[in-house]
């Protein structure tokens, strides 16, 4: 569960806790350089503080996603309702790591840092995680063309 204790504005960054965190290591990510990353944090703390404002009887929102004030309990039973309601049915949670990690290396972030970020500790589950796809091949084939135009 994050917490707003793990969001810091002031140094524009999220802190997982250990316990969030599947290698029980703690990790950091830094959302200086993303704006949406940043507005999204900023939305949802707007929601939290509305939240709050309407029910200041019950009591302070510690969750940084939250329902109704409570946190997420079961990731796996809250995954399935959000996105049956968005037409998303049949998406993995880690359908979305797989997209990090192949946003990453198409960003050229090095496969390093990658997996920092991503918290894989090994090459090969890492390699796991990118799944090559038609659109990467391509893109591949027009580096290599442009290269190629460019050594002439």
């Amino acid at each position: 569960m994050l917490s707003w204790t793990d969001v810091d504005f002031d140094r524009q960054r999220v802190t997982l806790r250990i316990v969030n965190s599947k290698t029980r290591k703690p990790r950091v990510f830094p959302f200086r350089y993303d704006p949406r990353l940043k507005a999204l944090l900023r939305r949802q703390q707007e929601h939290t503080r509305s939240w709050e404002r309407a029910h200041s009887s019950l009591h302070v929102v510690t969750s940084v996603f939250h329902y109704r004030g409570q946190p997420i309990g079961k990731l796996r039973n809250s995954w399935k309702r959000a996105c049956a309601r968005a037409g998303l049915e049949g998406r993995l949670v880690h359908d979305f790591r797989r997209t990090a990690v192949r946003n990453l290396i198409r960003a050229g972030v090095p496969q390093g840092v990658a997996m920092k970020i991503t918290g894989h500790e090994t090459d090969h589950v890492f390699r796991r995680y990118l799944i090559i796809d038609e659109e990467m091949l391509a893109q591949a084939i027009g580096q290599k063309a442009e290269f190629l135009d460019e050594s002439k």
